[in-house]
C-alpha cells in the first residue's frame, strides 16, 4: 500500500509540467517562446543528466558503497518533492511582482490579458532539470525493479500494475484541477511538496530491508528455471541469525568471527571446537596435488564451458572486501584468483596451501602480478605488493589469533578430512570483525557428467567423498561464525566438444 500511495503522488508531480507549470510559464515573460514549450527542458535535461547519473553508478560500485533500488527509488520522490517546492517558491515570486501581483494576467493593468507578470520564464527551468533526476532514478528503477523480482509468469502483469498508480497519479491531478486556480495554487504546490516527501521518508522506513537482499530477490527467479546450481558462495559473521538458502542465493555482508571478549589469552583456540588430530587433506588431495599442479589445471578447464558470461573469479572477486585489508587465502591452489584482483588495494596478502608444487606456482604468480604492478605505475615507484606465500596445512596454520581482516577458503574445504577443524582454525585467525568467504561446490555439481563416467565405467572416485557442500556447510559454519549467507553463483556448463569430456 505504502508502495502504490508514494508512487501515485510521485506520478502527480512528474504530471505537473504537462499542465500546470505551462500555465505557469504563462504568467511570466516568455520573450517570444511558446509557453508549452517549456516543457521540452524536461527532455534536454534527461538527455544531460543521464550519463552525469550513469558515472555517479560507476563511482559508487568501485568504491562499492550501496545504492539499492529502494534507496535509489527514495532519491527519486526526494527529487520530485523538491522539485514541486522549487514550483511553489516561483509561484510566490509572481505573486510577489507587478503588474497584477497574485491575479496574473487578470487585473486591468495586464492590458485584457496581454501582459503578465514581470518575471523571466528561465526561472522555471530549474524545475525540469529536477523532476528529470526524479524521473531516471523513479521511472527507471521502477520498471526495472517490477520486472526483475516478478516471477517469470507474471511480468507482463506487474509492469501492468506499477502503471496503473501512473493512471490513478492522472485521476488525482484531475481531481486537484479546481484549486488549481490562482491563488489557490500556490498552496497545492506547497502541500504536494509536503505529501511528497513525506511519503519518501515514509516508503524509504518501510522498504529499506530489501535493498539488504536484493540480489537474494533477483536470483529467485533464476533458480526457478534452473535449480541445478553449480557452485555456492558462503560468508560468515557475529551479530545476526543464521540464514541459509539452499535454494536460492544472497548477499555477503560485513562479516565477523565468534568470539570471546573475556578471552585475552591469544593462544587460544576457540571452545567447543574440533582439535587438531584430524587436520590434514584427505588422500585424494594429496595424491592429485601435492606434487604437481597440472591437475589443478585440468580441473579448471571445465570453468571455459561456464554458461554464465560472467566468469567464476571475476564474480568472486567483486565480493570480496580487500581494500586497506590483511589478507588470507587458505588453499590457494593455482592463484588464479588474484589474477582477476587489483591487489594493490589489500594491505597485505598471505596465500597458503599444503602442496609444495603449490607454493611455487604461487610465488610465481606473485612475481608476475609483481611485475605487472611495477611497470603500471612507473610514476609511483612506492606501491607494491606485499604477498607471502606459506606452505601449511588448513586446519594448522601458523598465524596468531586475529591475523587477518578476512580469510578465504575458495573450493577447497571439501578437500579436507575435518573441514570443520579448519573452520575453527579460520575464525581463530580472523579479527573480531573480521570477514570469511567460502566457495564450496553444490551437491549435485557436474553430476551429469559424474553420470556419464559411472555409464561408461569409469566412476569417479570424487563421487559421495566430499565431506562438505554448500547445502550442509551451514551447521559447519554457524558453530564458528553467527550469521551464515549464501549466494548462489547460477549458470552450468554446456560442453560441446567429446575430446573435453
Amino acid at each position: 500500500m505504502a508502495y502504490r500511495v508514494s508512487y501515485v503522488i510521485f506520478y502527480l508531480c512528474v504530471n505537473q509540467m504537462f499542465n500546470n507549470l505551462v500555465s505557469q510559464a504563462g504568467q511570466m515573460n516568455l520573450h517570444g517562446v511558446p509557453n508549452d514549450m517549456i516543457q521540452a527542458f524536461s527532455g534536454v535535461a534527461c538527455i544531460l543528466i543521464g550519463p552525469a547519473i550513469q558515472y555517479l553508478f560507476s563511482f559508487l560500485a568501485k568504491r562499492r558503497i550501496a545504492f539499492g533500488p529502494i534507496a535509489r527509488i527514495a532519491v527519486a520522490f526526494f527529487f520530485c518533492g523538491g522539485a514541486m517546492a522549487y514550483s511553489a517558491g516561483v509561484q510566490k515570486l509572481i505573486y510577489n511582482t507587478k503588474p497584477c501581483y497574485n491575479r496574473p494576467r487578470a487585473c486591468l493593468a495586464s492590458e485584457d490579458g496581454r501582459l503578465p507578470n514581470d518575471i523571466n520564464v528561465w526561472v522555471q527551468i530549474p524545475v525540469y532539470f529536477i523532476l528529470a533526476v526524479g524521473e531516471i532514478f523513479g521511472f527507471v528503477t521502477a520498471s526495472e525493479y517490477a520486472y526483475s523480482k516478478a516471477p517469470p509468469d507474471m511480468k507482463t502483469i506487474v509492469q501492468a500494475l506499477v502503471q496503473l498508480t501512473a493512471c490513478v497519479g492522472s485521476a488525482l491531478g484531475m481531481a486537484l484541477s479546481p484549486v488549481a486556480k490562482d491563488p489557490e495554487v500556490l498552496v497545492m504546490y506547497s502541500c504536494i511538496a509536503g505529501v511528497m516527501v513525506l511519503a519518501a521518508m515514509l516508503f524509504y522506513w518501510r522498504f529499506k530491508k530489501y535493498d539488504k537482499i536484493d540480489e537474494e530477490l533477483n536470483q529467485m527467479n533464476v533458480e526457478e528455471m534452473d535449480e541445478r546450481v553449480s557452485r555456492a558462495f558462503l560468508a560468515g559473521s557475529t551479530y545476526n541469525p543464521l540464514r541459509i538458502f539452499p535454494s536460492r542465493s544472497y548477499i555477503i555482508p560485513p562479516n565477523h568471527p565468534r568470539h570471546n571478549p573475556n578471552n585475552q589469552n591469544r593462544s587460544t583456540r576457540p571452545q567447543n571446537l574440533p582439535t587438531m588430530s584430524h587436520s590434514r587433506p584427505s588422500k585424494s588431495a594429496i595424491s592429485q596435488y601435492s606434487t604437481t599442479s597440472s591437475k589443478l589445471a585440468q580441473r579448471a578447464a571445465i570453468l571455459s564451458y561456464d554458461t554464465n558470461p560472467q566468469s567464476w573469479y571475476t564474480w568472486l572477486s567483486t565480493r570480496l572486501p580487500i581494500t586497506n585489508h590483511d589478507i588470507l587465502e587458505v588453499g590457494a591452489g593455482s592463484g588464479e584468483l588474484w589474477t582477476h584482483i587489483d591487489t594493490s588495494l589489500a594491505k597485505s596478502i598471505t596465500l597458503t596451501d599444503f602442496s609444495p608444487a603449490m607454493c611455487d606456482k604461487l610465488r610465481e604468480v606473485r612475481d608476475e602480478l609483481h611485475s605487472t604492478t611495477q611497470s603500471h605505475n612507473q610514476n609511483h615507484p612506492d606501491i607494491d605488493i606485499s604477498m607471502e606465500i606459506k606452505q601449511c596445512d588448513a586446519a594448522s596454520l601458523p598465524f596468531e589469533n586475529g591475523s587477518f581482516d578476512l580469510v578465504i577458503a575458495n573450493h577447497m574445504l571439501y578437500h579436507l578430512d575435518s573441514p570443520a577443524t579448519a573452520l575453527a582454525e579460520f575464525a581463530r585467525v580472523l579479527r573480531p570483525r573480521g570477514a570469511l568467504r567460502v566457495s564450496l561446490n553444490g551437491r549435485d555439481h557436474i553430476s551429469e557428467l559424474l553420470a556419464l563416467g559411472h555409464r561408461i565405467g569409469r566412476p569417479s572416485p570424487i563421487v559421495g567423498a566430499a565431506r562438505i557442500n554448500a547445502e550442509t556447510a551451514g551447521e559447519m559454519l554457524e558453530k564458528c561464525f553467527g550469521d551464515v549467507r549464501m549466494e548462489r553463483f547460477p549458470g552450468g556448463f554446456e560442453v560441446r566438444d567429446v575430446e573435453a569430456v
